[in-house]
C-alpha cells in the first residue's frame, strides 16, 4: 500500500482493522470510510494528510482506535471526529495543529486517551474537553502552552493521567480543575500522575494548592531561578498526598 495518495475504495466493507500507515495520503474526503459500518481501528499515522473534511468519518460508529500520529494537521474543527461516539483512543501527536475549535472533540464520551503531544498549540478554548466524561490520560506535552483557562479540566471526572510538560506555562493552579471556588480541591479526580516539567513556573507559590487535595500525585517540574531564594537551576518536586501526613518533598539539584 506504500504511496498511495488517497484512501483506497477497495477496502471489504467487513473489514475490522485498516491499516494505512506509511503511505503519502494527504487529505481525508467525505465519506471515505462510510462503508466501513464494523471497522474497530483505523491507523493513518506517517501520511501528510493536512486537512480532514467534514464528515471524513461518517459511518464509523463502532470505531475505538484511530491513530492521526506524524501527519501534517495544523486544524481541526468543529464536529470533525463527532460521528466516533465509541472512539476510546485518539493519537494526534506529532502533527502542526496550532488550532483546534471549541467543539473540535464534541460528543467523544467513551474517549479514554487523547495525545495531542509536539504540535503548535499556543492556546486552548476552556470548552476544548468538555464532552470527554471518560478521558483517562490527556497528553499536551511539547506545545507552546502558556496560559490554561479557569476550569478546562473540569469535565474531566475520571482523568487519571495528565501531561503537559514542555510548555510555556507561567503557572499551574487549581482553578483550571474547577468553576467554583477553592473548598473544592477536595473532590479532584483521582489523579495518578500529573507531569509538568520543563515549564516557565517562577516558583512553587503556583502549586501550594496541591497540599490540601485528597489525591495522590506526582509532579516533576524544572523551575527557573526567578524568585527569590531558589538558587538552583534545577528543582525536582515530589509531591505525595497519599501519606497521612500529606507530606511535600522538594529536592534541589
Amino acid at each position: 500500500m506504500s504511496g498511495s495518495e488517497e484512501v483506497p475504495s477497495n477496502i471489504p466493507s467487513e473489514a475490522l482493522k485498516v491499516y494505512l500507515s506509511a503511505n503519502r495520503i494527504y487529505l481525508l474526503l467525505k465519506g471515505a470510510f462510510s462503508h466501513l459500518s464494523q471497522c474497530i481501528e483505523i491507523d493513518l499515522s506517517l501520511n501528510y494528510i493536512k486537512r480532514i473534511q467534514p464528515g471524513t468519518f461518517l459511518g464509523l460508529g463502532k470505531l475505538q482506535k484511530l491513530l492521526l500520529y506524524s501527519n501534517q494537521l495544523t486544524d481541526l474543527y468543529n464536529g470533525t471526529f463527532q460521528p466516533l461516539m465509541q472512539l476510546q483512543e485518539l493519537s494526534l501527536w506529532d502533527n502542526k495543529i496550532s488550532t483546534m475549535d471549541s467543539a473540535a472533540f464534541k460528543s467523544l464520551f467513551n474517549l479514554e486517551d487523547l495525545s495531542l503531544s509536539n504540535n503548535e498549540i499556543s492556546t486552548l478554548d476552556k470548552d476544548i474537553f468538555s464532552d470527554l466524561v471518560n478521558l483517562k490520560t490527556l497528553s499536551l506535552s511539547s506545545n507552546k502552552i502558556w496560559s490554561l483557562p479557569p476550569g478546562i479540566f473540569s469535565s474531566l471526572c475520571m482523568l487519571r493521567n495528565l501531561y503537559i510538560d514542555k510548555n510555556n506555562l507561567l503557572s499551574f493552579e487549581w482553578t483550571v480543575f474547577y468553576n467554583g471556588n477553592a473548598s473544592e480541591v477536595s473532590n479532584h479526580p483521582k489523579l495518578l500522575k500529573l507531569q509538568i516539567a520543563e515549564n516557565r513556573i517562577p516558583c512553587n507559590k503556583y502549586l501550594c494548592w496541591i497540599q490540601e487535595a485528597e489525591y495522590w500525585v506526582v509532579i516533576a517540574d524544572k523551575f527557573q531561578p526567578r524568585c527569590k531564594g531558589y538558587r538552583h537551576e534545577k528543582t525536582m518536586l515530589n509531591v505525595n498526598l497519599s501519606c497521612p501526613s500529606k507530606c511535600i518533598k522538594i529536592l534541589m539539584a
